[in-house]
């Protein structure tokens, strides 16, 4: 009974120790992979280190699309991009082809090995089959120094919508002897390399070890077509800000027509402006709706060379603004040769171009700026700042009456006075407000609603008493049966 025993327990020691050791999987082929920024570290550079602030989007793609035979293995091969060819060449010729956040290029080998390459053609070593405690050279330093990497636990984990098993491989840096670098910036860091689905987090093996800051994979981010970028309804509203009027400007959706073949969107638009008080109405086409808006990934190449061309590059960002939707970034400027027969390509990012094209499905635009200070001494910028769709509010109105037939008629104005004040004040309304019963609300800047009151019909002046509120910005929102008003207050004790 006791061989039995101990021959049970032999074969499960095996049949763990095969688990552990089965190669995980760094990258697969293909197969696109999202990963952000970890919002909460601390920027350090190791030694001071400078990057391009062209083509380098907060969430990146993973993304290797072929390969060839090496000896003892494969090499695997993923875009490029356009970039300076290294981080002190900043302002120099262009690398058009330069290597990606991924590096140029990874080998995947027989032994378990996969290699990663920095843009200095640095090796950067993941053991996708090592077992529990293993340890091996993650990045060795010129000096001698080098930074170690070790399976501290295989967990299962999910992350992103994804359930694996997961190797957790600590990374810490020693100094050519052997011994632990306590000051090591990177010490604790966490590589996940899970069995099925590639990397759970990791570095940017461009930058590395300069650069050491973690990326972590994220649910995929759709990549819209042009009909995702300008879907509105009827019934959307927007407010915009212009800079360089300075005018604010509303527009609602009032009709909306396709194409037989669905390919062709025509929106009829209400438009008023503080500028022109005039309600109006105009149409506008967004056609090829069913092809996609970029047709690269995030940072890859997306340019027509010989010619001075316009980029149509782009990067991914999200964050609080737009209630969390990706945040399509062109990246606006010119790869120009200095010369016509010069293969030095130089990389024009300011005017007489766009500084900044931002663009949000469901919403379209969402802000452009151009910057002609040099030329005309002038700076323009519009961008959205207020939305509503369906039962969705982003973002603080200025206070445009918004969507009304009778609007240019009034010729008066609605008045709210002192502003800034302590919680007191006066509410001034226009005669066409005498025969309408109107509620008085004031909201939050977040959009919670604080107080309420009515004005009965005949009475055209008001006077507010909200002292009780804390200091700060909240919202006047004055609705009659025809108007709608909102203003910002600012209360100040």
């Amino acid at each position: 009974m006791k061989s039995i025993k101990t021959s049970i327990l032999f074969i499960a020691v095996l049949f763990s120790a095969g688990i552990n050791a089965q190669n995980y999987r760094t990258v697969i082929l293909n197969q696109k992979q999202f990963f952000e920024h970890d919002s909460t570290f601390n920027f350090v550079l190791n030694p001071p280190f400078a990057f391009p602030t062209e083509n380098n989007s907060p969430i990146k793609v993973m993304y290797f699309d072929s390969s060839s035979t090496i000896q003892n293995g494969v090499s695997r091969f993923n875009f490029f991009t356009w970039r300076y060819p290294s981080p002190v060449n900043v302002g120099n010729c262009i690398d058009l082809n330069g290597a990606s956040w991924m590096g140029t290029r990874m080998h995947e080998l027989n032994n378990g090995n996969d290699l990663f390459f920095n843009e200095n053609n640095d090796t950067i070593r993941i053991k996708t089959n090592a077992i529990l405690n293993n340890s091996w050279h993650f990045f060795n330093y010129a000096n001698g120094t080098y930074i170690k990497a070790s399976v501290d636990s295989i967990v299962w984990m999910q992350k992103a919508n994804i359930l694996d098993s997961v190797k957790c491989i600590s990374l810490n840096l020693f100094d050519s002897s052997g011994v632990l670098n306590t000051t090591g910036y990177i010490n604790g860091s966490i590589i996940y390399l899970s069995k099925s689905n590639g990397l759970l987090s990791t570095v940017i093996f461009r930058e590395f070890p300069q650069n050491q800051q973690f990326i972590y994979r994220r649910n995929l981010v759709p990549m819209p077509t042009i009909g995702d970028i300008y879907n509105f309804d009827v019934n959307d509203e927007f407010e915009y800000y212009d800079f360089c009027g300075p005018n604010y400007n509303y527009n609602k959706i009032i009709a909306k027509t396709f194409s037989l073949n669905l390919d062709t969107v025509s929106y009829m638009i209400k438009h008023y402006s503080n500028s022109n008080p005039i309600v109006d109405t105009f149409n506008i086409i967004y056609s090829d709706c069913l092809k996609p808006f970029y047709n690269v990934l995030p940072e890859e190449n997306n340019y027509s060379l010989p010619d001075s061309s316009l980029l149509n590059n782009y990067e991914i960002s999200i964050d609080s603004n737009f209630n969390y939707k990706p945040i399509y970034i062109n990246i606006d400027g010119y790869l120009f040769p200095r010369t016509q027969t010069d293969t030095c390509y130089i990389y024009n990012g300011f005017e007489p171009v766009p500084k900044t094209r931002e663009y949000v499905a469901g919403l379209g635009l969402v802000e452009s700026s151009s910057d002609y200070t040099l030329m005309m001494g002038s700076f323009c910028e519009q961008k959205l700042i207020w939305y509503h769709k369906g039962n969705t509010y982003w973002g603080t109105p200025v206070g445009l009456i918004l969507g009304l037939n009778n609007l240019g008629n009034t010729d008066e104005k609605i008045k709210l006075f002192p502003n800034p004040n302590s919680g007191i004040f006066s509410i001034n309304l226009p005669e066409n407000f005498r025969s309408h019963t109107t509620r008085i609300e004031i909201i939050s800047i977040l959009g919670e609603l604080l107080y309420t009151e009515q004005i009965e019909s005949n009475q055209l002046k008001k006077e507010m008493k909200i002292d009780f509120l804390k200091a700060g910005t909240y919202i006047c929102k004055i609705i009659s049966d025809e108007l709608i008003f909102q203003q910002k207050i600012m209360v100040i004790k």
